[in-house]
């Protein structure tokens, strides 16, 4: 009978062992899993605070670029108004070439009177 207690004996100590080593394994799972998302999460956090960093730039440039040119449109406007008043005409191409730094933002200008009828 010492023959057949033996090999049981073996295979629970064996079975302890396999049981311990899988549960070891598992764990190292999980932790692996968790540290892996949090570094997905912070790096998730990071791309998207970056991309709202880019887009308030964007916007500021927007602004600054329409205040520019709204500045030069007004710059122009107020020229060919004073001019009008005095009943001249003024060279607007050169005009708008010397303001405009040479953007291309102001196609043409149309002077008109006050039913918006072309002069």
């Amino acid at each position: 009978m010492r023959s057949v207690s033996q090999p049981n004996a073996r295979l629970t100590a064996m079975s302890r062992t396999v049981i311990a080593i899988c549960a070891f394994n598992a764990l190292l799972i999980v932790a692996l899993w968790r540290s892996t998302t949090d570094i997905l999460n912070a790096d998730f956090e990071k791309t998207v605070a970056a991309a709202i960093t880019a887009n308030d730039n964007l916007a500021i440039a927007l602004e600054q670029f329409v205040r520019s040119n709204l500045k030069l449109a007004e710059t122009v406007l107020n020229h060919v108004a004073q001019e009008s008043a005095h009943g001249r005409r003024s060279d607007l191409e050169s005009l708008i070439n010397s303001h405009a730094r040479n953007d291309r933002n102001i196609a043409g200008i149309v002077v008109a009177d006050e039913s918006g009828a072309p002069i």
